[in-house]
């Protein structure tokens, strides 16, 4: 099992990268106690997001907004509690990264 959090520059292989520069994993597989804590984090980081930028959206969604003239914002997320950030959010998260481990 892969522990911690993984800050990943993205490139063509990723998702988001027409939008984002990087993902940030919090590894959410694991035992159900483990997989329960990290939810929790999850939702931290989505919270703080949301209070420092407004809502994000989904990496689904992205290129929907982009092809509607809509801005994209400077985080997303996955179903996989992978955040996708770039500019601010990315400073922002790499400030706070010790608080995810």
């Amino acid at each position: 099992m892969t522990k911690g959090v993984i800050l990943r520059k993205l490139d063509k292989r990723y998702k988001g990268v027409d939008h984002w520069t990087h993902r940030l994993e919090l590894n959410l597989y694991g035992p159900y106690e483990v997989r329960a804590k990290r939810l929790v984090k999850v939702h931290e980081v989505r919270c703080m997001l949301t209070a420092n930028f407004g809502a994000g959206c989904h990496v689904d969604e992205s290129h929907s907004l982009d092809r509607n003239g809509v801005e994209v914002p400077v985080w997303g997320f996955n179903n996989d509690g992978d955040f996708f950030v770039r500019g601010e959010a990315l400073v922002l998260m790499e400030l706070s990264r010790g608080r995810w481990e």
